[in-house]
């Protein structure tokens, strides 16, 4: 889906106030402003799994993200992982998405960024940097906080910056 959503241009106005949209979700999300992680995992119902993956990858694919960040809210919601499990699941999620996503960029005549080496540059080292902070340097509440912020700014630049 991912890969069909890409293929789909939208105006630069309408893409930027859809992905600050979804940022301030997941950021409302990560900050437990609605719902809660669950305490005990539930059975994963695959057609509604498959349903949601779907929309996900099909919006990550027309927005241009790896789809993690409005996957795991989802996935912490309905209870149907840990954290960690949550961030592996993402993960492969975010990987294929980009794969497929771009794929379908490819193949509609769009042109790619100059500023992709940038980006994938900014990628590897944001997610080295992550995993090492995030594997025991700091404790959840100071990860949860920091990515809070960034992604609150995110939203803003995109929503009401120039």
């Amino acid at each position: 889906m991912a890969f069909l959503g890409a293929k789909i241009k939208i105006e630069p106005h309408t893409y930027k106030l859809i992905l600050g949209i979804c940022l301030i979700i997941a950021t409302m999300r990560l900050l437990g402003l609605f719902g809660k992680p669950k305490e005990t995992l539930k059975p994963i119902n695959l057609p509604f799994a498959i349903a949601i993956g779907a929309i996900l990858g099909f919006v990550s694919g027309m927005i241009g993200i790896g789809g993690g960040i409005l996957l795991s809210p989802v996935i912490l919601l309905l209870g149907w992982a840990n954290l960690k499990q949550t961030a592996a699941i993402s993960a492969a999620f975010i990987f294929l998405n980009s794969i497929a996503g771009l794929y379908g960029i490819l193949q509609s005549s769009q042109t790619i960024p100059t500023e992709i080496g940038i980006w994938v540059v900014a990628a590897v080292v944001g997610g080295l940097l992550g995993a090492f902070y995030g594997s025991g340097r700091f404790n959840f509440k100071v990860l949860r906080y920091i990515l809070s912020l960034v992604l609150l700014f995110a939203s803003y630049t995109l929503i009401l910056g120039k």
